[in-house]
């Protein structure tokens, strides 16, 4: 009777999930989806980022979980934990995995030195200078209530991390990846590495004692090499497992060991107290590389395209997850303090670019670099592409109360919020205008590649060769006998392959 009783409740709690959870966001994701084609088709709305209209159709979410949270179903701790798991090891891995495994990686390989003045430099004088901002606006003039220097500095740490997914997604519509790689690759290679950065600074400024700068800044670093260094073996391990079976190559049981291979590397960098987004985004590059060699022409573009649909489910997904913060909004004092953070951000974002493109732009010609300096129009477009999303407010959410009280908690989470949205309309609205005006493509959108040049400054795209070997022989150029040796280890020899 017991085990009656107890599948009769089981089945009761299985139903009160789907009527009252997943029934409602599933028919807000449904429902966000036909919204966002609808208003990018018509010539009136196009200009209108789909993330965004996501963003403010979950708000209808937000709206139940709020209703939720009032009658007591859930509480904010489970919502929290919930956020953060769905965010952290579900929709993260493969969105950093995909933008890794289709990655032009010469181009990132040629841009990484200065892809980590931006990520790390960057975000280091981004959290300065919003702390500061931020914290004298409040001590100093008054303008809002938050005059602690670590909470402040805790909301600067979390409100510094990009996710430039709108902007990405007009950059692929309009295919400035070949256009105009080294903007392409800027702006995707900082978004991927700082928010392990900032995620750092925060843990540091919302922990009970402020580590030394010192001890901080070879965390920072063990972190970083690390990261990259369990992320390009665990792949390696991979690759390898796929070269000692010797499989078919064009099999479901090969293109899902690809898909699921993000959430082993991000949850084993993770339990190493590393970062599991620089971890996949190196474990996509390394299975890219050397992992489709055992693969067939179907099964690569097999796994192309799960990758790819799974990760814009995945985009879509932490952008409801930014709507259904909705639900934690009780005041308009987010919103109040949320116009001067955007001013702070907006500044603290351009000083940062003219800071790290400048000091790139020395180190090219210290170094004779070949490829294309960075220019004040790369300058702008890198600026407007600094949106925030979810990993912001999934730190907001996780703010100690001790550190800076109840209300200015909940006044952080409404400000990160409104930082979403705003970014959104404000910079992902005016990308493709902003790529037109500034002559990066035309009206026919022909303007000729640009980026990596050959020693006789011709393009370097070897447009002689099909894509795929192209990028081979680019990457055996540029990674040289570390190359030859993986190829040796994980590829084998020719008759191996």
């Amino acid at each position: 009777r017991r085990s009656h009783l107890t599948a009769g409740k089981a089945s009761e709690e299985v139903r009160n999930f789907a009527k009252d959870g997943m029934l409602p966001a599933i028919c807000i994701t449904l429902a966000s989806f036909v919204l966002g084609s609808l208003m990018s088709s018509s010539s009136y709305t196009k200009f209108i980022p789909e993330t965004l209209c996501t963003v403010l159709v979950a708000v209808g979410l937000g709206a139940i979980i709020r209703n939720m949270l009032v009658w007591g179903w859930i509480s904010l701790g489970a919502f929290t934990v919930v956020d953060a798991t769905l965010l952290n090891l579900i929709l993260l891995p493969i969105i950093i995995f995909e933008g890794g495994w289709s990655v032009n990686l010469p181009n990132f390989m040629a841009q990484f030195p200065y892809i980590l003045i931006f990520a790390i430099l960057g975000t280091i004088i981004t959290i300065g200078l919003l702390g500061t901002m931020s914290w004298t606006s409040a001590k100093y003039l008054g303008l809002h209530p938050m005059t602690g220097f670590r909470a402040n500095f805790a909301f600067a740490s979390l409100i510094s991390a990009t996710d430039p997914v709108a902007t990405l997604t007009t950059f692929a519509q309009l295919q400035i990846a070949d256009r105009q790689p080294l903007l392409n690759t800027l702006v995707f290679g900082e978004s991927m590495i700082n928010d392990a950065v900032a995620i750092v600074f925060f843990n540091a400024f919302n922990h009970a004692e402020i580590e030394p700068w010192d001890d901080l800044l070879i965390r920072l670093v063990v972190l970083m090499f690390g990261s990259m260094l369990v992320g390009a073996l665990t792949a390696a391990f991979l690759v390898f497992v796929l070269r000692v079976a010797k499989l078919p190559g064009n099999t479901i049981p090969e293109v899902l060991y690809i898909f699921l291979s993000p959430y082993l590397v991000y949850s084993l960098a993770e339990t190493c107290y590393l970062s599991g987004i620089i971890a996949t985004l190196f474990a996509g590059i390394v299975m890219r590389l050397y992992g489709t060699h055992h693969m067939s022409d179907v099964g690569v573009e097999s796994a192309n395209h799960l990758l790819e649909v799974m990760a814009r489910l995945a985009d879509s997904g932490v952008f409801i997850m930014c709507g259904t913060s909705a639900a934690l909004i009780s005041s308009a004092q987010g919103f109040r303090f949320g116009v001067l953070a955007l001013g702070m951000c907006l500044a603290s974002r351009a000083v940062m670019v003219l800071v790290c493109s400048g000091l790139s732009n020395k180190l090219k010609r210290f170094n004779e670099d070949r490829t294309e300096e960075i220019s004040w129009r790369h300058e702008f477009m890198i600026w407007l592409s600094g949106l925030r999303g979810g990993l912001g407010l999934v730190l907001a959410l996780e703010v100690d109360e001790k550190l800076c009280g109840e209300d200015n908690k909940s006044m952080i989470i409404n400000t990160t919020f409104f930082l979403v949205c705003a970014l959104l309309l404000l910079c992902g609205g005016t990308t493709e205008p902003c790529l037109r005006m500034l002559g990066f493509i035309n009206e026919q959108g022909e303007d000729p590649p640009r980026g990596l040049r050959s020693p006789t400054g011709a393009p370097a795209l070897l447009e002689d060769c099909p894509r795929s070997e192209a990028r081979i022989l680019e990457a055996q150029q540029t990674a040289g006998p570390l190359h030859r040796f993986l190829m040796w280890a994980l590829v084998g020899r020719a008759e191996e392959k």
